[in-house]
């Protein structure tokens, strides 16, 4: 919720191969997974009567072998868990084209690779401003899919063709907003709910009215955390720049300044 005075451009992106609105934890672990371990259990057992029965030479060849083979179970478990995706870059970049904050445009350039398993959509959830936020595209196209809920609006892409491991895609988010930066003071959010490489924040403001001042700050659940390296103001103050990398995961990235 924001006050009459600030808005958050905000996106939450989220992905997935079926159910978009849970992938991308990896927070469960799979059937076939589950499946995986119950056999390497029984194997195990079946193993007893051969070590119980076989030569140290044997023995010693078939623990090296069952050493090896779990240590595989283990790294496949390891890359199958935590995000599907990392975001190895995103640039937003809000501009604001009328001198009074009346209208935006916000873009978002994000660049991503697959951790594990296919990615076949990806979404942009919980868009939300104090005014009107329309005209969604991405990568130039109407979305594939809109949600709106209490004011929040949800976009999604879908891949031609499946994303898998290793794969890297670059996504175009843009839209445009109304009436949503009226004051002197405003702010910009971003949700770091992804793994992010690297953040870049930029505010392009109207030749008439430029930057007087500008600060970057973590919160965590809408509270302060800290204060982070002070934006570069440059264009005579019309373009407001901030670069992070590796944000914390769970923090909002906060963009304020006065103009």
């Amino acid at each position: 919720v924001c006050s009459s005075d600030l808005v958050r451009a905000r996106c939450d992106i989220i992905g997935g191969s079926n159910r978009p609105e849970i992938c991308g934890t990896g927070s469960k672990m799979s059937t076939d997974r589950v499946l995986a371990w119950v056999g390497v259990a029984i194997g195990i057992l079946g193993l007893i009567p051969i070590f119980r029965d076989s030569s140290l030479q044997l023995k010693l060849t078939y623990a090296v072998c069952l050493i090896l083979l779990l240590a595989f179970f283990a790294f496949l478990y390891r890359n199958g868990r935590g995000p599907q995706y990392t975001i190895l870059s995103m640039k937003e970049t809000l501009e604001i084209l009328e001198i009074n904050g009346s209208h935006a445009k916000m873009r978002r350039e994000e660049q991503i690779r697959v951790n594990y398993g296919q990615l076949s959509e990806i979404w942009c959830r919980n868009i939300v401003a104090d005014g009107s936020i329309g005209n969604h595209l991405i990568d130039g196209e109407p979305p594939d899919l809109t949600e709106s809920a209490g004011g929040l609006v949800s976009i999604c892409k879908r891949f031609t063709t499946p994303l898998f491991r290793g794969q890297e895609a670059n996504i175009l988010w843009t839209y445009e907003l109304s009436d949503s930066f009226p004051a002197r003071t405003e702010v910009f959010d971003h949700d770091v709910k992804q793994a992010t490489r690297y953040l870049e924040m930029i505010v392009i403001l109207h030749k008439d009215r430029p930057c007087r001042g500008a600060t970057l700050h973590a919160l965590i659940a809408g509270d302060h955390d800290r204060q982070l390296r002070s934006p570069s103001i440059e264009m005579n103050g019309t373009v407001v720049k901030a670069t992070i990398k590796r944000p914390e995961k769970g923090r909002t990235i906060r963009l304020t300044w006065e103009w």
